[in-house]
């Protein structure tokens, strides 16, 4: 019966809506209406203003389906509600909690839990809700581009207003200051006011916009970049407006800013909502920023602070269980653990504020943190800790995490960074991604070189059940820090069989990067493989030892031989021909370019000075 109710309401006022507007209000969505009329917005900007701001608050779901609600600065619950087979994350908006369950949009009251209305959906998505006061807007949308249903409906004291339907995908929505505004279309945003009326229309040429957000500061609209609504926003011109757009393309595991509202809603039990970015507006006027400067890159129990324009590493948090909801709002970053705590950091320093107790399996949690506070000090992990409890972790799923704690570790200027770097280049069970990027970052170390000789005075040792360090990186990493203390180390590992074949190129550049006597160990190595059948890697390092050797007389005389040899392959007699004639042609051209500085002027030259 109350379902019958609430959806005949919704026609009776969608119906009366639409007679309102043809007798002279604004008809929502219309195809014709203006587009970046700065008269026009100019109101929506002063409505801005004065934004009611709601209490700080977190909505969790957990396993068995119970939705609860907490107030975030007592860190009580306030009430708990079982639920109906939810399909989306619960959503704070404003003095109400809405919940995409099997049965239809349900709205509760954020105070008690009470079911105010439940509202078919349709068979669309719940791309988002919006609350201020006592008006709430839901956008209700089939997604996708052409042919596209979307459906927008406002209830005020929890039932319905209004419905207004239309033929376009639909973003999440946002209202301050008595205003709704509505993304759609990826490129358009509606102003409506609480009576369904368009009252302005901005179109973003440049940037597609999926979210209206509501935050301290103002009214945001964001996708990939964001833009604080201001007067330069009329322009639809990133250039015009106050807009910021972090640089995440190279983040691992590809989290996006904001997802994507034109696909269904991640369900509770998404991987979104544990590899995520958080961030909070900062800026002002014309401006538009981040604070700090920073944004926050979750991938489950792994927190990065980066810089938003670099990616440069600022600070690193570790959880003992999943991060399962999030949002910071300028001084603190809250974050909802899969065990229900609530962990406050600061946003510059990573330093934890508090710690709320666990009190439950959470699958998937709403924060909602502006305006609050937390109390008390904390202490900060050691970034080096942290990034070593990340790239150890045996947790596959923290592989993108894992990429990113070495690339921190790449940066950061310390022997036991180097020192963990060769650990993980040097663990046998590390995912072979992760192993490549820490042997990778080895080389153009500045520091730790005794951690590389010690690394590289182990040996493979059958009955000692010892394995061979990753000597190819290692032989790299001693030669950009000219370790001459490894060259007793390396001269052992070229000649060890045990040696992998595509490391050996790495260990002879290193040997004559450091000068070290390498006559002997080269021709034993040139005279015994010369002649075999080569895979490319041992044919790659043939070369390098004839290269090596043609340096003097005598091993210039036992490479040319080898091109006499009728044992020797006929592609390692092509390719060490080929390295010969460029190391002549090398030699002449130096030769030349050393007379040309050594000759005076030529006659020709002498008649033009004349």
């Amino acid at each position: 019966m109350k379902f019958d109710t609430i959806r005949i309401a919704a026609l009776f006022a969608a119906s009366l809506s639409l007679s309102l507007a043809g007798c002279g209000g604004g008809s929502a969505f219309s195809p014709t209406y203006p587009d970046n009329d700065s008269v026009a917005m100019a109101p929506v900007i002063q409505a801005i203003a004065q934004r009611r701001a709601s209490a700080p608050a977190v909505a969790t779901l957990a396993e068995d389906g119970t939705l609860a609600v907490y107030d975030l600065p007592m860190q009580q619950a306030k009430w708990t509600s079982a639920t109906n087979n939810a399909v989306s994350a619960p959503i704070l908006a404003g003095e109400f909690v809405v919940l995409h369950e099997s049965s239809g949009v349900v709205v509760r009251s954020l105070q008690s839990g009470t079911v105010l209305a439940t509202v078919p959906d349709n068979a669309m998505h719940l791309a988002g809700a919006a609350g201020e006061g006592t008006g709430l807007v839901l956008c209700l949308s089939t997604g996708g581009g052409v042919g596209a249903q979307s459906e927008v409906v406002f209830l005020e004291n929890g039932s319905v207003s209004w419905t207004q339907n239309l033929e376009q995908s639909l973003g999440a929505p946002s209202i301050a200051g008595g205003q709704i505004f509505i993304p759609w279309a990826t490129q358009n945003v509606s102003v409506l006011n609480t009576s369904g009326d368009e009252v302005a229309r901005l179109r973003l040429l440049e940037e597609p916009v999926g979210h209206a957000l509501s935050l301290e500061g103002g009214v945001y609209l964001a996708q990939r970049g964001v833009f604080r609504v201001t007067p330069g926003t009329s322009s639809g011109s990133r250039e015009g407006g106050a807009f910021f757009a972090p640089a995440i393309e190279d983040l691992p595991g590809s989290p996006p800013l904001m997802t994507d509202t034109t696909r269904p809603a991640p369900t509770p039990q998404s991987a979104v909502h544990r590899v995520r970015v958080e961030w909070a507006p900062g800026g002002n006027g014309e401006e538009m920023r981040f604070a700090h400067d920073l944004i926050y890159a979750i991938y489950y129990r792994a927190v990065f602070a980066l810089e938003a324009s670099t990616l440069e590493p600022r600070w690193v948090y570790t959880s003992e269980r999943d991060i399962v909801g999030a949002q910071s709002n300028g001084s603190s970053l809250v974050l909802i653990d899969a065990g229900g705590a609530a962990i406050s950091l600061a946003a510059d320093s990573g330093t934890v504020q508090s710690e709320g107790n666990a009190s439950g399996a959470i699958t998937v949690a709403s924060v909602r943190a502006e305006g609050y506070r937390a109390s008390g000090t904390g202490t900060t992990t050691p970034v080096l800790e942290q990034l070593t409890s990340i790239a150890q972790s045996p947790d596959s799923r923290l592989l993108p995490a894992q990429m990113l704690a070495i690339r921190m570790l790449a940066e950061h200027d310390s022997g036991d960074a180097t020192r963990l770097l060769i650990e993980t280049c040097d663990a046998s069970r590390a995912p072979a991604e992760l192993k490549r990027a820490a042997c990778e970052a080895l080389e153009g170390r500045t520091t730790g070189g005794s951690h590389i000789v010690q690394a590289l005075s182990r040996r493979a040792r059958f009955l000692e059940d010892t394995q061979a360090p990753p000597v190819g990186a290692l032989a790299r990493a001693a030669a950009s820090m000219n370790e001459t203390a490894a060259v007793e180390s390396l001269l052992s590992h070229f000649v060890d069989p045990a040696t992998p074949e595509e490391d050996l190129v790495a260990v002879m550049n290193a040997l004559v990067t450091l000068e070290a006597d390498t006559t002997a160990a080269f021709t034993h190595f040139f005279r015994t493989y010369h002649a075999g059948e080569l895979s490319e890697a041992m044919l790659n390092a043939v070369t390098r030892s004839a290269q090596s050797l043609a340096a003097t007389e005598e091993g210039r005389a036992l490479v040319d031989a080898s091109l006499e040899d009728p044992f020797t392959r006929p592609q390692t007699r092509g390719r060490i021909r080929e390295m010969l004639e460029a190391l002549d042609a090398e030699a002449a051209a130096a030769t030349a370019e050393e007379a040309d500085s050594t000759e005076g002027p030529s006659e020709t030259d002498a008649e033009t000075e004349e």
